[in-house]
């Protein structure tokens, strides 16, 4: 996978797609995403996905998808960056907000085993925002809370 990640970032910045205060912390996370993809496991798909969350300890942890195949056994890039927090926080981590990357002409979101596993980990399912950024540096941002993405879920308070 050929993409500068860089000029990827500085591109975005400078089309407005990364405007508000959180530029530093999106723009490292987007950075991370996309170094991620670059390292992407898929060798069936060929479909190159990187994700990063920034925790609420303002720690930032990448992951890519990993597939093999079975196709059924693979992990997505939103899971291996929950698990990479999870490996170095523990468990009661939180996500504060995740940058999605996939190499589309559109932001892509999270399919729905992602969008279960996020909002398990998510800070706040109507404040915390997952951001679905795609191959072109200049389309703005999909933005959205675990409460638009999973309207009316089901979690661990409904197994009580």
């Amino acid at each position: 996978m050929q993409i500068d990640t860089d000029k990827f970032v500085l591109k975005a910045l400078s089309s407005g797609a990364l405007v508000d205060d959180c530029n530093a912390n999106r723009s490292a996370m987007l950075a991370a995403a996309i170094n991620a993809a670059k390292n992407a496991y898929c060798p069936y798909s060929k479909f190159h996905v990187g994700a990063a969350l920034l925790t609420i300890t303002a720690d930032i942890y990448a992951g890519c998808n990993v597939e093999n195949v079975m196709y059924n056994g693979m992990s997505h890039a939103e899971l291996t960056a929950i698990s990479n927090a999870i490996v170095h926080e523990g468990s009661d981590m939180l996500i504060a907000e995740m940058v999605i990357w996939t190499p589309t002409p559109e932001p892509t979101p999270s399919c729905g085993g992602c969008r279960q596993l996020l909002r398990e980990h998510i800070a706040s399912r109507s404040d915390s925002v997952i951001w679905s950024f795609c191959d072109d540096p200049t389309r703005p941002p999909l933005g959205m809370t675990v409460d638009e993405l999973l309207p009316h879920s089901f979690g661990p308070e409904n197994l009580a």
